[in-house]
């Protein structure tokens, strides 16, 4: 039997996060990835439909399950993507574990910080800025910054 894998499609805030060229937007992206999806996602996921499952069916396991499965649904689109699936299933036990929201919520966000820091450093430095800056601070040093100094460097 052969197994179909479509190909790995990259998360929306991500892709905003890479394509963008101002670091105001990359700040921004970046604080909604890392604060505020996490804080509605698990306030929606695990406050509201968990709970509600879990006190539905009176079985925790059956709700963690039924929810990260939806979550992986509605966050990613995926369903057939066992890592979205078990990060879901995670923090819904750590949820149903601790009774507390923070514990997912803290979680989500430390995965999504994960995610954004990758993205960022696969960056090459010219879109970062690194050597742009290094370039200025050279140029400055020797006391010859012009403005062609505020494009990127590419052949150093």
């Amino acid at each position: 039997m052969a197994i179909i894998r479509r190909p790995v499609e990259e998360h929306v805030l991500l892709k905003a996060f890479g394509d963008s060229g101002q670091a105001i937007d990359r700040v921004l992206v970046a604080i909604s990835a890392v604060i505020l999806a996490p804080i509605f996602e698990e306030l929606l996921f695990r406050g509201h439909v968990q709970t509600a499952i879990r006190q539905l069916t009176g079985r925790p396991w059956v709700a963690v399950v039924i929810t990260a499965m939806g979550f992986a649904a509605v966050a990613y689109g995926l369903v057939d993507d066992a890592a979205v699936v078990s990060a879901g299933a995670v923090s819904g036990y750590a949820y149903e574990r601790t009774g507390s929201l923070w514990t997912p919520i803290i979680m989500h966000g430390m995965f999504n910080a994960v995610s954004v820091m990758m993205t960022y450093w696969a960056m090459p430095g010219e879109v970062r800025g690194i050597r742009v800056f290094a370039s200025r601070l050279r140029h400055r040093r020797r006391g010859r910054f012009t403005s062609s100094d505020l494009t990127p460097v590419l052949s150093r």
